[in-house]
């Protein structure tokens, strides 16, 4: 083209764009998204697994811990159970432990009662109850209201018969048997003369079942006595047999007996 020649413009050609899915790095991007979704696929998957064996793993250790409570609960209900037999014994123990220690006190005041000093008027009341009982009988009573007219105080009198030892059954019968050894008596008055003397009437019953006597022997004794003193007709001397406490065999023996 030569100097000085106007310039003619040309046109600008735009090439013609190709359809989208002709371009290759399109399809290189959509490889890539569904290599993407794939691996996101597994990936949401595999948590799904997860989350089972997790919930899995949970209950395992639950259970554990469950059986880990029951373990400790039963130790705990052995321990109490042991806890409470112990607390029983111990209880057991404390009763008489307490109970040995309120007998303690009793035990030492009657020692300190049996070593205590007896004072001189004490002992020698108790020293002439036991010289009275050596030659005669007495009952309780009898033997007390003596020491009384001894002019003994009430607590000597009292305490010689709390101290002395005899058997106050064993005393009316002695005291029956020296009776009837110097006057004759029935059995019904020789019961009538112990009671009067202030023996119990368990005491004088005893003395009537278990001395030996010969009732009707004694009737005619009687008998035998009334005529010394004075004259009677047996009538009147048999009245007079039973007034004195003898029966009508033992009366009529009396009267057929007499000399």
């Amino acid at each position: 083209m030569k100097k000085g020649s106007p310039k003619v413009k040309k046109e600008k050609q735009y090439k013609t764009k190709k359809p989208i899915y002709k371009r290759w790095w399109v399809w290189l991007v959509v490889l890539a998204i569904g290599i993407g979704s794939m691996t996101g696929n597994e990936e949401e998957v595999q948590p799904e697994k997860d989350d089972t064996e997790i919930v899995q793993g949970v209950e395992a250790e639950q259970g554990k811990q469950e059986e880990n409570i029951e373990d400790e609960t039963e130790t705990d209900i052995e321990e109490d159970s042991k806890d409470t037999t112990a607390e029983k014994a111990e209880d057991k123990t404390d009763g008489v432990v307490e109970e040995e220690s309120q007998k303690k006190p009793e035990e030492n005041v009657t020692e300190a009662d049996e070593t205590e000093e007896v004072s001189r008027e004490h002992a020698n009341a108790l020293a002439e109850a036991q010289q009275y009982l050596n030659y005669t009988a007495f009952s309780k009573q009898g033997l007390y209201d003596q020491l009384l007219y001894e002019e003994y105080p009430e607590e000597a009198a009292q305490y010689a018969i709390d101290s002395i030892e005899t058997n106050w059954k064993d005393q009316a019968l002695k005291q029956a048997e020296q009776y009837i050894d110097y006057t004759a008596f029935s059995k019904k008055g020789l019961y009538d003369q112990l009671l009067y003397e202030e023996f119990l009437e368990d005491e004088a019953q005893y003395a009537i079942d278990s001395i030996q006597a010969n009732w009707n022997t004694l009737a005619l004794q009687q008998a035998k006595d009334y005529l010394e003193y004075s004259p009677m007709s047996d009538g009147e001397l048999y009245d007079q047999l039973i007034y004195e406490g003898f029966n009508n065999e033992q009366a009529q023996y009396a009267i057929d007996n007499l000399d």
